[in-house]
């Protein structure tokens, strides 16, 4: 299977989900990095990823923009009829397999996506149908509390995930989107995907991610991108040999019902608190 990662300002980050994946995630056929930058600084960030992962492939999106770009890549590039999806601030921590979630996923018409980016031991289980192999959610049922029912329930999403490429081409062929973040949000409404009646779910977490940079004021910053930018245009990058991601510790107030801001930290992210361990757990490339 293709992936397909998101990324702007954001080459420290993509360089470690780049390494984790290359690490932990078996299956792939070809990993395209859609990017975009603010200025020089930020690109010379991505053309050095250019030269450290020589088998990815760059696409600059800011000639034609993001729709266009990813548009003219789902159709003629991207070789696989399902493609994952990610962005540039995850870690992977564990194997997957994705030649196995790609023909589970095939073999399920009425599912809309196979999600591996949330922990399914968080909810309570009663509302997963163990498949064996997966976990599924009907999304007819009505799932209690309601934060449980968003997110088992929400059906799109712009990483950590397997859609179908015909669907993403038809969504992108009916509005006007700007980023993954436009990309997500008109994906989670549009009935193309709110249409199908299922949802999959890997059996276990497997990868986890890290917002260091708080573009939606969810909690105070501790390094800004520029400050991340300039440590790989300094050869520095994170050590994930030296950090144990499931050592972390995990934030469950907005998953229990607290209100804790614009927007929610979701109990598979690593909080805030971990950050600065990690990035000061670096190496020299």
């Amino acid at each position: 299977m293709d992936i397909l990662i998101f990324s702007k300002d954001r080459a420290f980050q993509l360089h470690t989900s780049l390494e984790t994946i290359k690490k932990y995630v078996s299956g792939i056929n070809n990993i395209y990095v859609q990017f975009n930058y603010s200025n020089k600084a930020y690109l010379e960030g991505y053309l050095k990823l250019n030269n450290i992962f020589k088998d990815v492939i760059f696409i600059d999106e800011t000639l034609y923009g993001f729709q266009n770009t990813l548009t003219v890549l789902l159709r003629d590039e991207v070789q696989s009829s399902n493609v994952m999806l990610e962005v540039d601030d995850t870690i992977y921590f564990k194997y997957l397999n994705l030649d196995k979630c790609n023909d589970l996923f095939s073999k399920e018409p009425d599912a809309g996506k196979y999600c591996f980016g949330i922990d399914p031991s968080i909810f309570n289980k009663k509302w997963f149908k163990d498949n064996n192999t997966h976990l599924s959610i009907n999304k007819d049922n009505i799932i209690t509390p309601p934060l449980q029912d968003l997110s088992l329930k929400y059906s799109f999403n712009a990483s950590s995930v397997i859609h179908r490429k015909k669907d993403i081409l038809n969504l992108l062929g009916l509005y006007n989107i700007n980023t993954p973040i436009e990309l997500e949000i008109e994906g989670s409404k549009s009935s193309i995907f709110t249409n199908y009646k299922l949802n999959l779910f890997n059996k276990e977490e497997v990868v986890k991610q890290i917002h260091t940079n708080n573009s939606l004021n969810r909690y105070e910053e501790i390094y800004s991108v520029l400050y991340l930018n300039n440590l790989i245009l300094n050869n520095e990058v994170i050590d994930i040999d030296k950090i144990k991601v499931e050592s972390f510790s995990t934030d469950m107030r907005w998953f229990n019902g607290e209100k804790i801001g614009r927007f929610p930290i979701f109990p598979w992210e690593i909080p805030p608190i971990h950050h600065k361990e990690i990035i000061n757990t670096r190496k020299k490339l």
